[in-house]
């Protein structure tokens, strides 16, 4: 039975790891980062992107046009019709060429309706605005005394993918940080609800009840599912059982999709899309990001299990294992990298100096470098995958190690 403690002590040696960068110079970092993805993202739409007039709106070619015409087709009585891309192209009129299909269960649908009586642009900006204040709301209590970080973490650079494409990964981190912050703080059924929120893009966390099985956090996983099935009951009154039929059929299409142009896709950073792109056969690509999940789930349970490693070392640990056990991981993704630095610093593993600075560096810029090149350089096809994904393979190697090196030191001085 896994020994029941208290992460209280974990916490507050967390926030002293903080310290160094509560002063004026953390703060300006912070402002500095936020301030370029904020500029940024307004660049990109003065400058790249694809824009189409709708009766005197302003949509752009970016994956949010697919919430927002799915929020409206649900507002219309018509959700299932979702699914159909034409439907879709019929509301935002971009060419929907780069294959953007609604792949979301209902729940999602329903928060997102509201935006969907909005003209573009507005849903558009509340949308990005939400996502940051929620980030923003989550990190806070774990670097109050930092000013600089929480703001530096809700806007990373690394961010700016998520940011200019509209996408989910900003809500998602925030319900993550969310659901960590109230198990350290004890509160294991709030932690269990934001949990099952979670399960609105469900292929993510995979791996978070890993984590919850290993530390014995049961009333979390009870608090979890209860959520979750409310959600499927929720969503299911609300558009039918059409719309579940509707749901795995376009998961099945899109799965297919996915496995004959992963290759092709310089977006993706996974560990399966690495391997094709630098030449692999595909099998064997597909093998190698297997046995990626099955360290990252190794590595998950052993931090999780073991009361020789922290509280913020385990938050850190699953945000790591996330980003490389999924074969499909799209860069926007990359923000997790974000939490994933600030667990770091807490842990103590990542201190402001030396080599510790470079990997930080590099975990807070992500894929942000890579955006802004894209910007400078229009009309240029600048890939994403060999700048990301070994900044992703890097920051699980950090934290991995990390885990090996308190279970097994710690051990030798208890005299194990």
């Amino acid at each position: 039975m896994t020994p029941k403690r208290s992460y209280q002590t974990d916490l507050e040696l967390g926030d002293r790891a903080l310290l160094p960068f509560a002063g004026q110079a953390g703060l300006r970092i912070g402002l500095i980062g936020a301030g370029a993805t904020v500029f940024m993202v307004i660049m990109w739409y003065m400058l790249t992107s694809t824009v189409m007039s709708l009766d005197g709106d302003t949509s752009f070619g970016v994956d949010f046009i697919v919430y927002w015409s799915a929020a409206q087709l649900a507002l219309e009585g018509n959700a299932v019709e979702a699914f159909n891309l034409e439907s879709l192209e019929a509301i935002h009129q971009v060419e929907n060429s780069a294959w953007l299909p609604w792949l979301y269960p209902p729940g999602y649908l329903i928060l997102l309706m509201p935006l969907g009586a909005l003209p573009f642009m507005p849903a558009f900006i509340t949308y990005n605005t939400v996502s940051s204040l929620a980030l923003i709301a989550a990190v806070r209590p774990l670097a109050s005394k930092a000013t600089g970080v929480w703001i530096g973490v809700a806007l990373a650079p690394t961010t700016l993918a998520a940011y200019v494409l509209g996408q989910t990964p900003i809500l998602w981190a925030a319900g993550l940080v969310a659901a960590l912050g109230a198990l350290g703080r004890g509160k294991e059924i709030l932690a269990g609800v934001f949990i099952g929120l979670l399960t609105l893009k469900p292929q993510l966390g995979l791996l978070i009840p890993v984590a919850l099985i290993a530390a014995g956090h049961w009333r979390t996983i009870l608090s979890a599912a209860l959520t979750t099935i409310a959600l499927v009951v929720i969503g299911t009154l609300a558009f039918g059982m059409a719309y579940w039929s509707e749901f795995f059929a376009i998961g099945r299409e899109h799965y297919d999709w996915m496995r004959t142009v992963i290759g092709d896709r310089d977006q993706m950073i996974s560990l399966y899309s690495g391997l094709v792109y630098i030449g692999v056969p595909e099998n064997i690509a597909f093998a190698g990001q297997m046995l990626g999940l099955v360290l990252a789930a190794l590595g998950i349970f052993l931090a999780w299990r073991s009361d020789l490693v922290g509280f913020d070392l385990k938050a850190a640990m699953l945000f790591a294992g996330i980003l490389v056990s999924s074969p499909y991981m799209w860069h926007y993704e990359a923000a997790f990298l974000a939490p994933l630095l600030l667990f770091l610093l807490r842990a103590g593993v990542l201190r402001p100096r030396g080599p510790d600075l470079t990997v930080g560096f590099l975990l807070w810029v992500g894929v942000g470098p890579v955006m802004v090149a894209s910007i400078l350089f229009l009309g240029s096809e600048i890939p994403i995958r060999p700048f990301v994904t070994p900044i992703l393979l890097l920051a699980f190697a950090v934290t991995l190690w990390a885990v090996m090196a308190r279970v097994v030191l710690r051990r030798s001085q208890r005299g194990i």
